[in-house]
């Protein structure tokens, strides 16, 4: 038996080492992208965990510790998984990692959870509006792996007036003579044993860092006046929760979960005071506006005794509002608070106030949890691309990550270039696709009444029955939510047809400033034919009649749907942005409250794992049966 695992483990091993190897081959001093991201289809693939890294980790630290000390927000270029992200994190304020694979940054998020992680190619993309104001960079063996050295290094510069790099020695030749001919360099070197060393390089000079500009006294276009910055009163009060301490985590919190931090100057909250005619009148006003806000969904979803409403005002006018659904216990007083990418905040022609998003979730923790004694569970409609720093707002409002929750992850198409640009940014194959549906003459009508949804739930169930996953939405809750949604709220949907043949559909969802595809199936006949493709363009030629700024396309999962994310991959093309939502959060009265919650939370993702893995188990079963058939008839 151990004979048998120690040769697994040796195949295991060399496996890994064979990818490495084919992955990394001449990427060097290349923008071979798809090739890196093909790497961390596998964990760790550089052995992080390995003593020679944690060596170079521990080493790279000290080197930060000597010529920087300790400095407020270091940004971290190519931070892969995360794992120099740890060590990297005790020596500032605020750790921002980049890297241009996704699935690295997901498992980097996991590892180092009060780190932010953003997907960014310094190659070819615009710095982010965050990273104007880091105090130190950090590229540590990266570098080798960009094209155009010497461009990338002097990019680095004017992000940053101080930084470091390491490479390892084996580079150190070539990259030598490009950084000693560089103005304001010294370099150092870290050894592990003669022959096995790594070259650091910092600047303590360069650009000096932009003034922060103070938040203008208006930033409603016409009138309304900012709100003064609250921080220091919050800081005030979290010192008094918990003397000494700078700001309150909510690891720290359980002594303070009930207690109600005072709004800032102007600001009130209103619980339960709309009708839901008021409300429908206040989703339009709202460009994060989303289906799981409206009235509709919550009564229907959740019934209308388990849905509370938050309006928040700055001097009368409303600046945020949230709908959160409640399940609570029966004489027990425990329950859970789920607001469903809420709060909206941000006000359709008005300037974006983050100030309005951090009034608004500390209204809601104050009614929910303070008050009421709930947990509250939060899913912003954010995006880990956020130039709002949102995430460091949450943390300071004392909420945590939902724990055992993996961000969701999607593609977010830009919709203001003309047609014909998304059309040229498509991948190939996708063009070639889309131009073979329209020649075929196929049909696609949009509606939105019952037979057009009888009709798409007819070839819905059919691609669940044959993929084996569990439907995302229930049709009966479907229908009964459009009935009541209010005209210009409503669901839209598409259907193709192939000489009448019902072949591909979807329903989406139009509010706020985005196009959402809430469900999408194709049927046979669809994948012979590309109805896929025609009936999407449909879609986005729609939305930019409508006015819309950006299409979801919802839902992606390379590493367990790899087609689904090739094809979406490819219809968004170079307009499309990979991105993960931002996550859950939590805030809890208590910690034996909150452990509850989780081990509720943890329960109902077990039971969803039990039906999908069934479900998939009856898709093979029928799949086996109809290749017995076919034999049976050959």
């Amino acid at each position: 038996m151990s004979g048998n695992s120690g040769n697994r483990s040796g195949v295991v091993h060399w496996l890994r080492k064979s990818w490495a190897r084919f992955c990394i081959k001449s990427v060097h001093y290349r923008n071979r992208k798809h090739k890196l991201n093909w790497l961390y289809l596998m964990p760790d693939p550089w052995d992080m965990e390995s003593e020679e890294q944690q060596f170079r980790f521990d080493e790279t630290n000290r080197v930060i510790e000597q010529q920087f000390g300790h400095v407020g927000t270091i940004l971290e270029l190519g931070c892969g998984e995360g794992h120099q992200s740890v060590f990297l994190r005790k020596h500032c304020d605020r750790l921002i990692g980049t890297d241009i694979s996704q699935s690295a940054l997901q498992r980097a998020r996991r590892r180092c959870p009060d780190a932010t992680f953003r997907h960014w190619d310094i190659c070819n993309e615009a710095a982010p509006a965050e990273l104007s104001h880091v105090d130190l960079v950090v590229a540590c063996e990266v570098i080798y792996y960009l094209p155009e050295t010497r461009k990338v290094l002097e990019r680095l510069q004017s992000i940053a007036s101080e930084g470091l790099i390491t490479y390892t020695s084996t580079r150190a030749e070539h990259l030598d003579s490009i950084t000693s001919e560089m103005p304001g360099l010294s370099s150092g070197r870290i050894e592990l044993n003669p022959s096995r060393w790594w070259r650091t390089v910092w600047w303590s000079s360069g650009r000096s860092q932009p003034e922060i500009i103070p938040v203008p006294e208006t930033a409603r276009k016409e009138s309304l006046t900012v709100p003064p910055d609250a921080r220091g009163a919050e800081k005030a009060l979290q010192q008094e929760i918990h003397p000494g301490a700078i700001t309150t985590r909510a690891a720290d919190n359980s002594a303070a979960g009930r207690k109600v931090v005072p709004l800032a100057d102007g600001y009130c909250a209103e619980v339960d005071s709309t009708n839901e005619a008021e409300w429908n009148q206040l989703i339009p006003l709202f460009d994060d506006a989303s289906l799981n806000q409206t009235w509709a969904f919550g009564a229907v979803k959740t019934g209308e005794r388990n849905v509370s409403r938050l309006v928040l005002r700055y001097h009368e006018e409303i600046v945020a509002a949230a709908q959160v659904r409640v399940r609570t216990i029966p004489l027990l007083g425990m329950g859970v608070a789920y607001v469903s990418w809420g709060p909206m905040w941000m006000r359709r022609d008005w300037e974006p106030i983050a100030e309005n998003f951090r009034q608004a979730i500390r209204a809601l923790r104050n009614e929910y949890v303070a008050k009421r004694g709930l947990c509250l569970r939060l899913y912003p409609l954010v995006f880990d691309d956020d130039v709002f720093a949102l995430r460091e707002i949450v943390d300071s409002e004392m909420y945590r990550p939902a724990a055992s929750e993996t961000a969701a992850r999607t593609i977010l198409l830009d919709l203001a270039p003309e047609l014909k640009t998304l059309r040229e940014g498509m991948e190939y194959k996708s063009r070639r696709n889309l131009r073979r549906a329209e020649e075929a003459g196929l049909d696609v009508a949009m509606g939105e009444g019952e037979e057009m949804l009888d009709s798409f739930m007819e070839i819905y169930r059919e691609m669940v029955s044959r993929k084996g996953f569990l439907p995302s939405h229930d049709h009966e809750v479907v229908k009964r939510m459009q009935e009541r949604l209010p005209a210009g709220q409503k669901l839209g949907v598409y259907l193709c047809r192939d000489e009448g043949r019902l072949c591909a559909g979807t329903i989406v969802s139009m509010l706020g400033n985005t196009g959402l595809e809430m469900s999408a199936a194709t049927n046979d006949l669809g994948m012979k034919n590309s109805s896929s493709y025609l009936l999407r363009w449909k879609m986005v030629e729609q939305m930019k009649r409508m006015g819309q700024q950006f299409f979801n396309i919802n839902g992606i999962n390379p590493e367990e749907n790899l087609g689904t994310y090739q094809f979406k991959r490819g219809f968004t093309g170079k307009c499309g942005r990979d991105l993960h939502y931002l996550g859950k959060f939590d805030a809890t009265p208590g910690a034996l409250v909150g452990a509850a919650m989780r081990l509720g939370y943890l329960a109902q993702g077990w039971e969803y794992r039990q039906k999908l893995r069934l479900e998939r188990w009856k898709a093979s079963r029928g799949a086996r049966k109809g290749n017995e058939s076919d034999r049976a008839g050959e």
